[in-house]
């Protein structure tokens, strides 16, 4: 693309004209929307640029040249427009994380898109990525050539310049291919819009360390008495990071903290078994074994809630699980959508547990109840 069409906000004065301008913005006007961010070391991301496309012209907005709280403001408050993303879940988490920050009650705008999950539900893929789908869709074939480029430094070389504007050029066009394939009173569409209203609802939650355990590799083949030492280690370790802002993986990297859980004595040498890496038992080792030598004399919690993999122990769900995916990729050719919208692992995991703990399915709710109907059976939960 031409350079012209791409205004570099990196002052007040085009700050505030571009806060205008999304003020202004209407219900049937679309704004396209990217963010670039790095998340190596820190466990907070650090948000490096704001990409913004309305009517052809590229804004790009730059976080290390300005406050943005006037910007965030406007984006998120004042703005009445369709706001489009590719891939959004980043995205979203980063600016309401910033807008968070600046102590917003509401931290992302009203209508947000995610035209990649819009894909999902015409049956046209579940993650292809942009430059395949702009090829596919569009017949427009991007460049890959700063794909892995460092947004952090400054100042900016025009080959990032125009490949970040690339990013959210063609959302709009793409946008209105994708919604002309609905056809009229399509379910899909109410589907794909209840879906997002959900995961823009999961973007905004902040994690708690209490209940980080849950997301540990490996959490749900532990003992119970292992998942306690889990629960204490993945508490620590998130509370850490979060007031150091060090990224988790630097401290005890997370493929190793199931392993971790199930000795009964800590070393370096045992960290380093384990799969933690040789600069992380330098610098945290001896914190990590202080904090495993305070979980070995943690009671155990008898009511402590496993992970939702657990279900698995009981060998016969295992078998379940392979049924109910077969039923639901069945209904998901039916509906027209792609079959990992309603069958993935989570949602199978949670059926058979909801049904175990006599609580309700996810897939008994929102959109899927509809999607999945009341003419297909489901398995029930396996006999012993």
């Amino acid at each position: 693309m031409s350079t012209n069409n791409i205004v570099l906000v990196d002052n007040e004065t085009s700050l505030n004209i571009l806060n205008t301008f999304l003020s202004s913005l209407c219900e049937d006007k679309n704004i396209s929307v990217d963010t670039e961010f790095t998340r190596t070391k820190t466990y907070y991301p650090i948000l490096d640029l704001v990409q913004i496309c309305i009517d052809d012209t590229v804004y790009i907005v730059d976080p290390h040249a300005l406050k943005l709280s006037s910007f965030f403001k406007a984006f998120v408050n004042n703005t009445k427009a369709n706001c489009l993303f590719f891939s959004a879940r980043e995205d979203l988490e980063i600016l309401s994380f910033e807008a968070h920050k600046l102590g917003l009650e509401k931290t992302l705008p009203e209508k947000c898109i995610d035209l990649q999950l819009m894909m999902a539900f015409l049956g046209l893929g579940y993650s292809k990525g942009l430059q395949a789908t702009l090829e596919e869709e569009l017949n427009v074939i991007l460049p890959k050539d700063q794909t892995r480029s460092d947004w952090s430094l400054r100042p900016l070389t025009d080959e990032q310049i125009v490949y970040a504007a690339n990013d959210v050029l063609y959302l709009d066009k793409l946008y209105q291919s994708l919604i002309s394939k609905f056809k009229q009173a399509d379910p899909r569409l109410t589907w794909f819009y209840e879906e997002m209203d959900n995961q823009k609802d999961n973007c905004t939650i902040i994690p708690k360390p209490e209940t980080a355990y849950l997301n540990a590799k490996g959490a749900g083949t532990v003992s119970l008495a292992e998942l306690t030492v889990l629960k204490f280690l993945c508490q620590k370790r998130m509370e850490f990071a979060m007031e150091n802002d060090v990224a988790q993986n630097r401290i005890i990297t997370g493929g190793a903290l199931s392993p971790i859980a199930r000795l009964k004595n800590l070393s370096n040498a045992s960290l380093a078994k384990a799969g933690v890496k040789p600069g992380a038992i330098r610098q945290y080792g001896k914190l990590v074994i202080s904090w495993f030598n305070e979980a070995q004399k943690v009671p155990v919690e008898q009511d402590l809630e496993y992970p939702i993999e657990h279900i698995l122990s009981d060998r016969n769900v295992g078998k379940a699980v392979k049924k109910l995916k077969r039923v639901l990729s069945l209904i998901a050719k039916e509906r027209g959508i792609n079959e990992e919208l309603i069958s993935s692992k989570q949602l199978c995991y949670d059926y058979f547990k909801a049904l175990k703990e006599n609580s309700r399915p996810r897939l008994f709710t929102s959109w899927y109840q509809e999607c999945i109907g009341k003419e297909h059976q489901l398995p029930p939960f396996p006999e012993e």
